[in-house]
């Protein structure tokens, strides 16, 4: 029977949120998805100066 696992890995910046999905299997790591969100989109009360201000508004951005 095959192994795999969902990797995910998110990164959340005052400007951007990033994100990765990846697959690992069978000793494989593949990426499955990507995406990200400019500062156009994130609320300025979620995150200002790489600090989460308000957990709802951080939340709904990513």
């Amino acid at each position: 029977m095959e192994h795999k696992e969902i990797v995910i890995g998110v990164d959340i910046g005052s400007r951007k949120i990033c994100a990765i999905v990846a697959e690992f299997k069978d000793g494989i790591l593949r990426i499955i998805g990507t995406a990200h969100q400019d500062s156009k989109e994130i609320n300025s009360k979620a995150i200002k100066r790489g600090r989460i201000n308000s957990l709802a508004h951080a939340s709904n951005a990513i």
